[in-house]
């Protein structure tokens, strides 16, 4: 921490990063500052005629240092959920096709007629930005693009995958973030692995087998269904041999619905930011082999390539330890980075909303989480309620709408450069990219 002396009584305390802000802030009101002001992730506390402005951010340093730090903020472009604008109306689509009833709305400006054979392809992380600016004009996949639409939220794999592929809602599923806590072991457990989300070490509980689903199409009994996915055990398979596989069942002859989902580009962009050159290279490569699919599919052949969200450049802020909030919590926060759920000791409701607000404020939105279901963020009001709910959303879920998320896991976490599941216009919007055979 460096200090200076901006004039008589009046100091701007500057801090390396947001974990030693929090902690020295936590002393000065344990020795009697009070908090007066709150802009931009930093703090001004006063004691007697004393001033103190605690930031972890870099602004120019004058007599107008308050001024200098609301000049850093950039404000995000917001998008609110939507699930009458999701891929859940591509499913609603797909049922439809088939002759099966369905519940969310059909997207428009897709299904022009019947077809025999249909795939809903998941590039993961590439949202609408990441489309539009890192392929060129004449790349395949932006001359087939046609609209956007709403990501599902929260917009993150684990729950817009699974919604995806059981053409349920993440209310409906419980598959709500990354990780959550499961009250029988009293631990935060990583959905796709059983692996404890602080210690790695595996728990023998998963989501798979702990809050299980099935293929939307499970029950359509005039039609097959397949799922083409990456096997995460086998690091040989390849973005070719998901191809080629889906390849495969398309050739069959058949009424047939494919659901194919690759890793890339989340993966890459997650530790290299999300208009990187390694980033730009790989979707171009991704482009070229999927025209070349595409080129192969047979006849009578719907293809939609869309993605489950967004992506958009992030820092981290440091909360794993930040005494402020976690003394006010029953356990450790969870679900996600940038849509981050708290359990809150009894009648602590209050000072927690407060504290919180006071230190996030322009980066996150704080939610009871009754107010946020009620306002659509996870389903449709008549979806039915999962039982894990209560225990995955516990009270309060904050969204993130800046370029921030909490890093809750620990000092050893990987830092990202590029994240989702808030809602910003990057990571809600994903694109509709269509094939018609």
């Amino acid at each position: 921490m460096i200090r200076y002396e901006i004039k008589k009584n009046y100091s701007f305390l500057q801090f390396n990063d947001s974990k030693s802000m929090y902690d020295y802030l936590y002393d000065l009101l344990k020795e009697g500052y009070i908090i007066t002001d709150s802009f931009n992730l930093s703090i001004e506390v006063k004691l007697n005629d004393n001033y103190l402005l605690l930031s972890f951010l870099t602004p120019e340093i004058n007599e107008n240092i308050k001024d200098n730090i609301k000049a850093l903020y950039k404000k995000d472009e917001i998008v609110y959920p939507d699930f009458n604008d999701t891929l859940l109306g591509i499913i609603s689509g797909f049922k439809n096709n088939f002759g099966y009833d369905y519940k969310y709305p059909i997207i428009s400006d897709v299904f022009d007629k019947k077809y025999k054979k249909m795939i809903i392809f998941i590039l993961d992380g590439m949202g609408t930005n990441i489309l539009m600016n890192n392929l060129d004009d004449d790349s395949f996949l932006k001359k087939h693009y046609v609209k956007s639409i709403h990501s599902i939220y929260p917009s993150t794999t684990a729950a817009s995958t699974t919604s995806i592929k059981s053409g349920l809602s993440p209310y409906e599923t419980g598959w709500t973030g990354w990780e959550n806590y499961f009250k029988e072991i009293d631990q935060n457990i990583i959905l796709f692995n059983g692996n404890n989300y602080i210690t790695e070490k595996p728990t023998g509980i998963n989501g798979f087998k702990n809050i299980p689903y099935k293929p939307f199409f499970a029950e359509m009994d005039n039609v097959k269904g397949y799922l083409v996915e990456p096997n995460f055990n086998n690091k040989n398979r390849t973005f070719d041999d998901i191809l080629n596989q889906s390849l495969e069942y398309n050739k069959r002859c058949e009424n047939q619905i494919q659901y194919v989902y690759y890793d890339e580009p989340d993966f890459t962009m997650h530790g290299e930011g999300p208009y990187d050159l390694k980033v730009k290279k790989l979707l171009k490569e991704i482009d070229e082999k999927i025209k070349s699919y595409s080129n192969k599919l047979t006849s009578d052949t719907l293809l939609i390539i869309s993605a489950d969200h967004g992506h958009r450049a992030v820092k981290n802020i440091d909360i794993y330890n930040l005494k402020l909030i976690n003394e006010l919590l029953k356990r450790n926060p969870s679900n996600d980075g940038r849509c981050i759920t708290f359990k809150v000791k009894e009648g602590k409701n209050k000072e927690f909303e407060n504290i919180f607000n006071i230190l996030f404020d322009g980066y996150y939105i704080l939610m009871k989480t009754n107010e946020a279901i009620e306002k659509g963020f996870f389903g449709l009001k008549d979806d039915k309620r999962s039982p894990r709910i209560d225990d995955f959303l516990a009270d309060y879920v904050a969204f993130a709408i800046n370029d921030r998320y909490f890093n809750y896991k620990g000092e050893n976490n990987f830092i990202f450069k590029s994240h989702h599941a808030g809602i910003t216009k990057d990571e809600m919007e994903i694109p509709l990219i269509i094939l018609r055979k």
